[in-house]
């Protein structure tokens, strides 16, 4: 039985995604709900009567959105830092390849000069 190749993708669990996995077309989507949710909390903190906080159910709410925005954030910084792997693999096997071709061409130059000419 012959296995599937690995999926390039992370799962993503929560509704800060438009999708179940973090893909380049849907990271600045998910980033934006990030920074949305950010705000809605920042603007909570700037509310100076301090009831809205009293209240463990509140703060049970609020903790499981900073939850989920750092498991959002922790899922973009994996598909990204993986997304770098691969793209300093392909720019090694390119320099590889391109010293090859180099190396073959002086080789040629080498065994017959008159290529030059």
């Amino acid at each position: 039985m012959a296995s599937s190749p690995p999926r390039s993708e992370i799962l993503l669990v929560h509704p800060f995604a438009d999708d179940t996995h973090i893909r380049p077309n849907n990271i600045r989507d998910a980033l934006g709900n990030c920074v949305s949710t950010l705000h809605l909390v920042s603007e909570l903190f700037s509310d100076e009567k301090g009831e809205f906080y009293d209240s463990a159910q509140v703060r049970r709410g609020v903790f499981l959105h900073l939850q989920s925005v750092a498991s959002t954030l922790e899922a973009v910084d994996a598909y990204l830092g993986n997304e770098a792997i691969k793209a300093t693999e392909e720019r090694k096997a390119e320099r590889h390849a391109e010293y090859e071709a180099r190396r073959a061409t002086e080789e040629r130059i080498e065994s017959d000069p008159e290529v030059i000419a």
